[in-house]
């Protein structure tokens, strides 16, 4: 719990580390960094980022029950009244008998690290860009729209070194995301190699689009005391395949119903609502339903092209009708009925609305897309 004195406190700085795809450190997934400021994991270990200039700059700020700029993420967030990265983490903490309220300068443990290890994927997800998917640059490359270079993400066997040092620390929650964590043998190779006597003192959460399983990853996965499966899915059978292509969507049902066997495995179903699926979200609901597997819709941040809102009114239309078709679904979880409602209130307040422009824009990232990976969305949006 918060003390009263510091309600804009945040113990991520003091107790987390977050590293970027290009193994540049930050103090969360969210916090803005300044580019003079970065330090990247190829070539610093973390004890010298920790002691950084910079690091101690944003502890003294919260210290001070100051809110730092580069939080922006969080107080917008917080402005809304919608609950921020800093208030689920304090929760989560809690869990592990850490009281956040009780962090001081002199704390100096790391509880918490999650790493997106490096953009290595083997899909090209619509939604995704370069920093995250190796697959999406390789194929920007091709249509000669690509911002970086493969060489920007790579990670020496120094920034290896130095992240198995950090999980010899003994975090208590170690979140793997990427690019794809199970496609990456560095990463299977590095939790190969770490003491099992150390992974059951830890929580492994790895976020995946599970199209990769194995007997390697299975004795992995074993050695740990818990391990959170997010797995990450938008739709099931050929628009699961269309939006997150080249996905197998039996390949991954099959991969998904084996790793939610395993005795230690707690699993949950992560969907992106977009303007290629707010139409067809029912599916995915009944399935999830099916497996019993928990489920989460997010909203799309971003490209704004594929926003939910960003439809013809016959779409739109449609989509409103469908969403009214999910709210009847037997034992809909309130979470799910209150995110459907939401959207429905933003596609209704938008009908007398439509950016000709923006659809445009959408239309021919869709054709682009569609001409390299011989594929057509006119199966999915018909306007």
């Amino acid at each position: 719990m918060y003390v009263p004195d510091k309600e804009n406190f945040c113990p991520l700085p003091f107790s987390h580390a977050a590293i970027l795809t290009d193994g540049a450190y930050q103090i969360c997934c969210l916090h803005e960094t300044p580019t003079e400021h970065r330090l990247n994991i190829n070539k610093v270990p973390i004890d010298d980022w920790k002691k950084s200039n910079y690091v101690n700059e944003v502890k003294n700020s919260f210290l001070e029950n100051q809110k730092h700029p580069g939080c922006n993420g969080c107080w917008t967030r917080e402005s809304w009244g919608q609950s921020s990265l800093r208030h689920r983490t304090t929760n989560e903490y809690s869990l592990f008998k850490v009281d956040a309220g009780k962090i001081d300068a002199k704390f100096d443990k790391l509880i918490t690290v999650e790493v997106q290890l490096g953009n290595l994927c083997n899909l090209t997800c619509l939604m995704c860009d370069e920093k995250s998917s190796s697959a999406i640059l390789a194929e920007n490359k091709k249509l000669k729209i690509n911002i970086f270079e493969q060489k920007d993400f790579s990670w020496n066997d120094t920034a290896f070194d130095h992240l198995y040092e950090i999980l010899k620390m003994e975090p208590k929650i170690i979140n793997v995301r990427g690019g794809e964590p199970l496609y990456n043998k560095k990463l299977l190779e590095l939790l190969e190699k770490l003491p099992e006597k150390i992974c059951r003192k830890s929580v492994l959460h790895i976020t995946t689009n599970a199209t990769i399983w194995n007997d390697k990853w299975e004795h992995v996965i074993k050695k740990f005391k818990l391990v959170r499966f997010m797995f990450s899915l938008d739709a099931t059978n050929e628009l699961y395949e269309y939006i997150r292509f080249p996905g197998n969507w039996k390949i991954v049902e099959t991969n998904i119903k084996q790793i939610i066997k395993l005795d230690n495995v707690k699993p949950l179903v992560h969907c992106v609502v977009q303007n290629l699926n707010v139409g067809n979200l029912f599916d995915i609901i009944t399935w999830s339903q099916e497996q019993k597997l928990w489920l989460t819709f997010n909203q799309l941040t971003g490209p704004d092209y594929l926003s939910i809102t960003n439809l013809p009114l016959t779409l739109k239309k449609q989509a409103i009708e469908h969403l009214e078709k999910c709210l009847l679904v037997p034992q809909l979880p309130l979470h799910l009925e209150q995110f459907i409602c939401m959207c429905q209130q933003q596609l209704t307040q938008t009908l007398s609305e439509h950016d000709a422009t923006a659809w445009e824009e959408c239309i021919t990232y869709l054709d682009t897309r569609d001409q390299v990976r011989n594929n057509s969305h006119k199966k999915f949006l018909i306007y």
